[in-house]
C-alpha cells in the first residue's frame, strides 16, 4: 500500500467511525505507529484535514463542526506539481482582472491557499501576478450595477431592473441567467418573471437594479433610487 492509498484509507476510516484507535489504523494499513503519525501529520498540514485526537474515546477523529455534526470529507486531496500551481495562479489573476465582484470571495481564499502551499514547500512564487495581466477597458458608469447583478446572479435572486429612457418597455422583474463579457462590453441574459423566454441586453442600457423587491414596492424604489450609472 503506497502513501496515497494510506491517506485515502485513513480518511475512509475516520469518515465511517466516531473515533479510530491507532492500533486499528496500524492493523488496517499494515504499517508502524510512526508511519501512522507521519500520515496524519501530512493530512493535517498538506490537506488541512481537521483530524484531532480524542482522549475520551481513545482515538483519532474528524473535529466536529460548529453545529455538532461530524466532518465528512467531500473532496479528495488534490495533488499538484509546482508548474500546475503556477498555472492555476495565473488563471486566477486573469479572472480577477475582469471579475465584477461576484467571484472575489471564492478566488482570494484559493489564491491564498495555493501561495501558502508553494511557500511551505519552498517553491519560488515567481511574481505571476506581475508577469501575467489582462487589461480591459474600464466598465465606465456600470461598475456598481455589475457588482449588484453579479451578487444577485450568484445568490439566484430575482431583481427589479430599470432601463434607460430609450427602452422603458423592458423595465420589470427578471430572473438572471448569465453575465457575459463580450468584445462590446458586458451583456446580461435574463428571463422576465412572467415569461420563459431568455432576453439579452447590454448592461450599459441598465440604469438601476434592485434585488428581491416585492412587486408593490418595485416602482417606488426604482423611482426613488439614484441611477447607478451616474455614480
Amino acid at each position: 500500500m503506497n502513501q496515497l492509498e494510506r491517506y485515502y484509507k485513513i480518511v475512509q476510516l475516520l469518515s465511517s467511525q466516531r473515533a479510530v484507535p491507532i492500533r486499528r489504523m496500524m492493523e488496517e494499513l499494515e504499517v508502524s505507529r510512526p508511519t501512522i503519525a507521519r500520515d496524519i501529520r501530512d493530512l493535517r498540514d498538506r490537506f488541512r484535514a481537521p483530524i484531532v485526537w480524542n482522549a475520551d474515546l481513545g482515538g483519532y477523529q474528524f473535529e466536529p463542526t460548529p453545529d455538532g455534526e461530524r466532518f465528512r470529507d467531500s473532496v479528495p486531496g488534490l495533488w499538484l506539481a509546482p508548474d500546475e500551481v503556477y498555472a492555476l495562479l495565473t488563471l486566477i489573476n486573469i479572472v480577477s482582472s475582469f471579475d465584477p465582484g461576484a467571484l472575489e470571495n471564492y478566488l482570494w481564499p484559493l489564491k491564498a491557499t495555493l501561495k501558502n502551499l508553494l511557500v511551505k514547500r519552498r517553491f519560488t512564487l515567481k511574481g505571476l501576478d506581475k508577469k501575467f495581466q489582462v487589461e480591459l477597458p474600464a466598465p465606465f458608469g456600470v461598475w456598481k450595477i455589475l457588482r449588484t447583478i453579479s451578487a444577485a446572479l450568484v445568490e439566484e435572486q430575482e431583481v427589479a431592473v430599470r432601463f434607460s429612457k430609450s427602452s422603458p418597455d423592458r423595465d420589470g422583474r427578471y430572473r438572471l441567467e448569465k453575465l457575459v463579457l463580450t468584445s462590446n462590453g458586458w451583456v446580461l441574459e435574463a428571463r422576465r418573471t412572467e415569461s420563459a423566454d431568455v432576453v439579452r441586453f447590454p448592461v450599459a442600457d441598465i440604469v438601476n437594479v434592485i434585488p428581491r423587491v416585492p412587486p408593490q414596492q418595485e416602482e417606488d424604489l426604482l423611482d426613488l433610487a439614484a441611477p447607478m450609472n451616474e455614480a
